[in-house]
């Protein structure tokens, strides 16, 4: 499948390492909620949302010193760390109904805990998270693209015939530098 001319593989195997990073996230959650913390602190401290955001960044960074396309790009890397984030969402609240587990994905306050109110639960991570998801990712990995792109210059390869070193000194020096031209 295509998704601004770069197939869905491409996208994922560009945030591969984002996978574990969420997933390491996802089981300290699960973790950390049969500590006894409170669910609006422990929410907080253990929260994918914010894991994703900060990879968001990251990724942003990583995609325009890899040169890995433009903006354009940047909705398809969201969208793949949107979705891998609300399956993550979507197992943790599943935890409950089948296991019995009340870990921070089911919401103590809010939905009751039926096994029809989850999956209502869980419709709207996929609806609402993954749209609101995406949009909020893109504009993260777009600022991050953009700052990046700004501050650097992407690096190139030296010409023919020409050594690294004297390319690397080249790009180095300013451009109103007082040496001599060789």
């Amino acid at each position: 499948m295509k998704l601004f001319q770069k197939n869905l593989g491409d996208y994922i195997a560009f945030t591969w390492w984002t996978f574990y990073v969420l997933f390491l996230v996802a089981v300290f959650r699960i973790l950390f909620s049969f500590t006894g913390m409170p669910y609006q602190y422990g929410n907080l401290f253990s929260s994918l949302t914010w894991a994703a955001i900060i990879l968001m960044a990251l990724i942003g960074r990583r995609a325009a010193l890899r040169q890995f396309g433009g903006y354009r790009q940047i909705w398809g890397l969201a969208f793949v760390v949107s979705a891998f984030t609300q399956f993550l969402i979507s197992v943790g609240i599943l935890l409950f109904p089948l296991y019995g587990w009340a870990t921070y994905f089911h919401n103590p306050d809010g939905l009751p805990n039926h096994p029809e109110k989850v999956w209502v639960h869980m419709l709207g991570h996929w609806v609402f998270g993954l749209t609101v998801g995406v949009l909020v990712l893109t504009g993260i990995g777009a600022l991050s693209f953009w700052l990046t792109s700004r501050s650097r210059q992407p690096v190139t390869a030296p010409a023919a015939g020409e050594s690294e070193t004297e390319s690397a000194a080249e790009s180095d020096s300013p451009p109103d530098s007082d040496k001599p031209a060789a």
